[in-house]
C-alpha cells in the first residue's frame, strides 16, 4: 500500500500493475492512498442507482474519474456531518460541489469507445 504522486497515476503504470497478478486471497489488489482529493461533481449510476460516480481533483489540479460501490446513504450522512445536508444531497445531483477528503483507492482502466483512461475506485473514506 502505497501513497502515489500525481505522475505516478498513468494508464501506462496501471497496466503495469497486471504483473502482480492473479489476485485473490493472500495477494490482495494494491490499495493506495490519495490526500486531500475534492469531488467537484457526481452522481448516482447503475440499476438500482447504488453506485457513485464522480469527477475529482487532486491538490495538483488533475482530474480523475471515481467510482464508488459502497453505501452511498452512509457515505452522504459523512459528508452531511462535514459540511451540510445540502452538500449533501448535491452530492449524487450532478451539481457543482467541493468535498473534500482523504480516501484509500484502487486503480483500474476505464475501456470507453476504443479510449483507456484511469479509473479511481474508492474503498475508504474519511
Amino acid at each position: 500500500d502505497k501513497l502515489l504522486k500525481p505522475d505516478d497515476i498513468t494508464v501506462s503504470n496501471v497496466k503495469g500493475l497486471g504483473i502482480l497478478e492473479p489476485f485473490g486471497e493472500g495477494n490482495e489488489k494494491p490499495l493506495f492512498a490519495l490526500r486531500h482529493v475534492t469531488i467537484v461533481s457526481g452522481c448516482r449510476i447503475g440499476k438500482n442507482r447504488n453506485v457513485g460516480k464522480y469527477k475529482v481533483r487532486n491538490d495538483y489540479g488533475r482530474v480523475y474519474e471515481m467510482i464508488y460501490f459502497g453505501d452511498l446513504d452512509n457515505f452522504e450522512d459523512f459528508v452531511a456531518g462535514i459540511y451540510d445536508e445540502n452538500t449533501a444531497k448535491r452530492l449524487h445531483d450532478n451539481e457543482p460541489v467541493e468535498v473534500v477528503l482523504d480516501i484509500c483507492y484502487q486503480l483500474e482502466i476505464n475501456s470507453f469507445r476504443g479510449t483507456d483512461s484511469v479509473q479511481i475506485q474508492m474503498k475508504h473514506y474519511r
